[in-house]
C-alpha cells in the first residue's frame, strides 16, 4: 500500500490554488463601510476605505516603503512635463521632486467640475489578459469569461472602486 505525505492529504497547494481564485485585491478607490445619520447630526458617523496603488520597480522598493499616506492618493494620475523638462507619462507613479519609481494600474483623469472623473483600467493590463468589459466587469473569453476584474460605480455611472481577481493580478506582477 502506498503511503501518502501529510502534505498531499491536507491538500495545500489545492486550497491555495482555490483561495487565489476567491480573493480579490481593491488597487483604486473609495468606498463607504459605515455612514450612520447625516452630517451635522449627533452620532453623525461615516468611515470609508480610500485605496491608491501603484506597481513599484523593485529597485525603488526600499523609497517606496517610506512614503506616506498622502503620496498613494488614488486620483492623482495625469502626465506632465516635470521641471527638468522631462515627459512623465499619466501611469508613472512618482515621489517628488519628479521620479518615476513605479505605475498606476488604474488611471484617472479630471478634467474640469462639469465633468466626471474619467476612471480607466491600465490597458497593458487589460491586453496581456484579452479582456472585454461587460458592465461593471471585465471578463476573459479565454478561460470560459472568467471575471477578473469588477468595478463599483456611483449615481453618475463613474467608477468608484476597482477589484482584481487576486491571481490574474500575481500573475501580472
Amino acid at each position: 500500500m502506498e503511503k501518502f505525505s501529510k502534505e498531499w492529504f491536507e491538500f495545500q497547494d489545492a486550497r491555495r490554488r482555490l483561495f487565489s481564485k476567491a480573493a480579490w485585491v481593491p488597487v483604486y478607490g473609495c468606498d463607504t463601510i459605515i455612514k450612520e445619520n447625516k452630517y451635522p447630526e449627533i452620532g453623525y458617523k461615516n468611515e470609508i476605505l480610500a485605496i491608491g496603488a501603484a506597481v513599484i520597480l523593485q529597485k525603488h522598493r526600499k523609497k517606496a516603503d517610506e512614503l506616506d499616506w498622502h503620496d498613494w492618493s488614488y486620483d492623482t494620475s495625469s502626465s506632465h512635463l516635470g521641471d527638468d523638462g522631462n515627459y512623465f507619462e499619466s501611469d508613472a507613479f512618482k515621489v517628488w521632486p519628479e521620479e518615476k519609481i513605479g505605475f498606476r494600474l488604474v488611471l484617472t483623469q479630471y478634467i474640469n467640475s462639469n465633468h466626471p472623473q474619467l476612471v480607466t483600467i491600465h490597458q497593458d493590463f487589460i491586453y496581456a489578459y484579452g479582456l472585454i468589459e461587460d458592465g461593471n466587469k471585465w471578463l476573459r473569453p479565454h478561460s470560459g469569461y472568467e471575471e477578473v476584474i469588477r468595478v463599483k460605480r456611483d449615481e453618475r455611472n463613474v467608477i468608484t472602486f476597482v477589484e482584481i481577481r487576486m491571481e490574474y493580478l500575481r500573475d501580472y506582477l
